[in-house]
C-alpha cells in the first residue's frame, strides 16, 4: 500500500512539473507608466548625447519632443521630432537614435500605443 501511495506522490510530481511550460507568465501590460518606466531607465543613454556634445564644444541647451508609436510586439514605430528648441539637429538625431533602438511592453494585438516624452539638456 505504502508503495503505491509513493508511486501516486511520484506521477502527480511529474504531472504537475509540466504545468509550467504550459502557463504563461502574466505580460506587463502597456501603460503610461509601463513607458515612463522603460524611459527613466534609459535617460543616461540620452543625456550621453548630450554630454558627448559638450565634450566635442557643440552642446545647445534646450527640450527635444519626440513622439512615436509602440506596436504589439513592444517596437518602436513612427518616430517623429516633435520640437526642438535647442536647434541642434546632432542631438536630436542622436536621441531619435537611441529612442527608435528602445524596447516596450508590447501594445495590444494589432494596436499601437501612441508615446511622446520631452527630453531637457542643459540648464
Amino acid at each position: 500500500m505504502r508503495k503505491k501511495i509513493l508511486n501516486l506522490i511520484l506521477i502527480i510530481l511529474s504531472f504537475l512539473s509540466f504545468l509550467p511550460a504550459f502557463a504563461k507568465a502574466p505580460a506587463k501590460q502597456l501603460n503610461l507608466a509601463a513607458v515612463k518606466q522603460v524611459v527613466k531607465s534609459k535617460l543616461l543613454e540620452v543625456q550621453k548625447c548630450y554630454t558627448d556634445l559638450i565634450i566635442e564644444g557643440m552642446a545647445k541647451a534646450g527640450t527635444v519632443v519626440v513622439a512615436w508609436d509602440i506596436d504589439d510586439k513592444g517596437v518602436v514605430q513612427n518616430l517623429t521630432i516633435k520640437e526642438n528648441t535647442s536647434g541642434d539637429q546632432a542631438l536630436a538625431g542622436c536621441v531619435t537614435e537611441k529612442v527608435q533602438n528602445w524596447v516596450f511592453p508590447p501594445a495590444e494585438p494589432e494596436m499601437t500605443f501612441a508615446a511622446t516624452y520631452s527630453f531637457k539638456f542643459g540648464n
